[in-house]
């Protein structure tokens, strides 16, 4: 009786010897970056000191999901200034994995496309020695439809008058011209390759209290 009960116990450690371990599964390690996706445009155009207002971005992990509420965004928009801007976005899975992605932001001032050389007629008269043959239209980076007209104004070579732009209207501000005060206004053609100011100075220059120039773009 003694040795069945031997043989048997010994039969069940032989057995449970013999039985395979189940191997131990290791976690797969994270190694996939998380996707990040702009909302709205990767470029946008704004006017000078208009609002803007970033769109953001969302992303998505393979494990973790939606982790929209972890991107971070580093850059700002300079609206006082024309120029372009970058703002970059990024965001980090639970793992430590990363995905960056920028939007590009051009401010301009919307009255860019009168920027260039024009040539000017007036109907000052022969004697009139304030306007010269050509212009030079600039755009100002700080103050939106806002024009300056460069070297045609009684002054050296570089000086110019100050102007306003609203829709096919011009309005130049009143400003020292020589030794006179000058102010004026002005229509834009539909086409934009032209403009007519029509000037007053007080007191007169050589006689004249005002006249119109014709600006017609090179």
């Amino acid at each position: 009786m003694i040795k069945a009960f031997l043989r048997v116990a010994i039969a069940l450690v032989f057995v449970t010897a013999c039985k395979k371990k189940e191997p131990v599964v290791e976690p797969t390690p994270d190694t996939t970056n998380p996707t990040i996706t702009l909302k709205g445009n990767a470029s946008d155009t704004i006017s000078l000191n208009s609002t803007y207002s970033d769109p953001g971005a969302t992303a998505n992990d393979d494990r973790d999901g939606d982790i929209s509420s972890r991107v971070t965004v580093v850059g700002t928009v300079d609206k006082s200034r024309v120029g372009g801007n970058y703002l970059y976005y990024s965001v980090q899975d639970a793992a430590g994995n990363s995905a960056q992605v920028s939007r590009y932001v051009y401010v301009r001032n919307d009255a860019y496309k009168l920027e260039g050389n024009y040539t000017t007629v007036s109907n000052c008269g022969t004697n009139f020695m304030g306007i010269n043959a050509t212009s030079v239209i600039k755009t100002s980076t700080t103050n939106n439809n806002q024009i300056s007209i460069s070297n045609q104004q009684f002054q050296s070579s570089g000086f110019s008058v100050t102007a306003s732009i609203n829709g096919t209207s011009l309005t130049m501000y009143t400003q020292p011209v020589g030794t006179s005060l000058a102010s004026g206004v002005g229509t834009l053609s539909v086409d934009g390759k032209s403009f007519t100011l029509t000037t007053t100075y007080t007191p007169p220059i050589q006689g004249s209290s005002g006249c119109t120039i014709v600006y017609t773009r090179q």
